[in-house]
């Protein structure tokens, strides 16, 4: 069974790809207001440019800057292989934290509580997929980025306003697959592009 959705479109030559989980309207909404309780709580002169809500997801690997069309094709088949092997599953969004560290604020971030491992089982499966293709293996951190530090010589000290946030719960997600997305770098920020989405059985 063909468990994957392409969006009807062609392919440029050469894209920025990256896979990743989409987020419900429920989550999308939290986490918001999240960006917006911070927005109006840094007092300490700390410019941070927001993840637009609509373009919040959880990413499970980028790929790349200059993904040739015949490469992503590829990636969607993989992809379509990784998830079938799968079912799906829910994880918790919780906690507000930062990298490299609340003290020194560098990326807010909202965790991600995988107690049973299948997120990172998810993660593995997709890496498994896309190392025959050419794609090394990285580091997988769960978490949804919200804002990233304007000043990359500043790194303000988030600690007393992030660590009360450590455990704050903003909502489930039902993993029920992993989408291909194609990023567009603008003035106005990054655009987004679902290109192809794989369905968990």
């Amino acid at each position: 069974m063909d468990n994957s959705r392409a969006v009807d479109m062609a392919l440029p030559d050469a894209g920025r790809y990256f896979v990743a989980l989409d987020l419900p309207r429920s989550a999308v909404d939290s986490l918001g207001a999240a960006q917006e309780g911070l927005r109006e709580s840094l007092t300490d002169g700390a410019r941070v440019k927001w993840v637009r809500p609509e373009n919040l997801h959880l990413t499970l690997k980028f790929l790349g800057d200059h993904i040739a069309r015949e490469a992503a094709e590829a990636v969607i088949e993989a992809l379509r292989g990784a998830a079938a092997g799968l079912s799906a599953f829910e994880v918790e969004v919780v906690g507000l934290g930062a990298f490299p560290s609340s003290r020194k604020a560098r990326v807010l971030w909202v965790g991600v509580s995988d107690p049973e491992g299948r997120l990172a089982e998810l993660h593995r499966a997709v890496e498994d997929a896309l190392n025959p293709l050419g794609f090394d293996s990285s580091d997988f951190h769960a978490h949804i980025t919200l804002g990233r530090v304007r000043d990359r010589k500043a790194r303000p000290d988030l600690t007393g306003l992030l660590d009360p946030m450590s455990e704050k719960r903003f909502g489930g997600i039902v993993v029920r697959g992993v989408t291909l997305y194609r990023s567009t770098l603008t003035p106005q920020g990054p655009q987004y592009e679902d290109i192809a989405e794989c369905t968990l059985r």
